[in-house]
This record gives structure tokens, sequence and C-alpha cells, in this order.
């Protein structure tokens, strides 16, 4: 059902607290009320944004037993912060308006996630551009494969990318919005 993980600690280090402090900044600009987010590989994304932005609201879900024991953990200055143990791959039923990921090329159904989500509302996203033996749907053929691949779904109105490792692989950022 999911991979195991050695060293949790990793996604709040190197490149991960790299695009961590970008995706924190964009959210902040952004100024969601209510924050979901999925996915969340022990809560360091979230341990970020709450740092410099407070949203009304904070769930931060995963499917990994292991990662939402880290989250309580990585969040425990954050009592307000609800952590579940959650499939995004069985849709959205929590509302938010803005739902983010820095992991979306791991999710098997992210175009089911994806139409699950309420119209107009807000998400940002992380999905690489180059394949991994747990990667179901990497964006190898660039921005033009991305925009393709979700133009049913969402208007996307920014990306960004951060470069991952070298210049071959690559992350992009992306902020979009739920048609």
């Amino acid at each position: 059902m999911y991979e195991e993980v050695p060293d949790w600690g990793l996604y709040g280090r190197w490149l991960y607290q790299e695009r961590n402090v970008i995706v924190a900044e964009i959210v902040k600009e952004i100024a969601p009320h209510h924050i979901f987010e999925f996915a969340g590989s022990g809560g360091f994304l979230a341990k970020e944004i709450l740092s410099i932005y407070q949203p009304e609201s904070y769930t931060h879900t995963d499917i990994h037993p292991e990662a939402v024991k880290i989250a309580k953990k990585t969040l425990a200055d954050y009592p307000d912060v609800v952590i579940e143990n959650y499939d995004i791959n069985k849709g959205i039923k929590f509302y938010s308006d803005l739902y983010l990921t820095v992991n979306f090329e791991h999710i098997r159904d992210d175009l089911y996630a994806v139409s699950t989500m309420p119209k107009n509302s807000l998400f940002v996203f992380c999905i690489s551009n180059f394949y991994s033996y747990n990667h179901y749907n990497p964006m190898v053929g660039g921005i033009p494969q991305l925009r393709h691949r979700f133009e049913h779904l969402l208007d996307i109105e920014r990306v960004e990318t951060f470069n991952w490792d070298n210049k071959s692989r690559e992350k992009y950022i992306v902020v979009s919005k739920r048609l």
C-alpha cells in the first residue's frame, strides 16, 4: 500500500527543506483561510508554513501510519492542527479553500483526487519530471505535459521549476484553481 521510509526526517532537510520554504512562501502569498494537506510526509511542510503564516485551520494527512506519528511530533507546538491518517486516493472529503501536497507524483489516482476538490478551490502541488520506483505520474514531458494532463480539471496559474539534484531532474511547484 505504501513504501517504507527509513528516515522520515529527510523530508525536513536538504532539497526537501529548500522546496518547503518556497512552497510556504507561496502559501503565505495566497493567504488561504483553510488548508488541507495530503501526503504530508511527517509534517515538515506544515511546520514551515505555520512558522510564517497562521490560517484559520490546517489539516495535515498522510496514508502512512509512521508519517502520521512523525507529524504529531513535528507539529507538537501547533495543537490546533488536525493530523489524520487518510488515503487521498479515495477522494476529497474535507472542505478547504486550499488543497496542498508536495508529493503529487506519488498519488496513484491523481486525476480522481483533483476531480473531487470543490470547484474554485485552490490547489498548490509539486510534481516531478522524472521517474522513480514510486512515482505514478511524473511529468516527463515537462510543463506542456503537465498543462495537458490537468487542463480539463485545473486552471494552472503559475508553475515554478525547482532543480532536483541536477539539471535533468526537476520538481514543478504549481499554483492552480479547480475548474
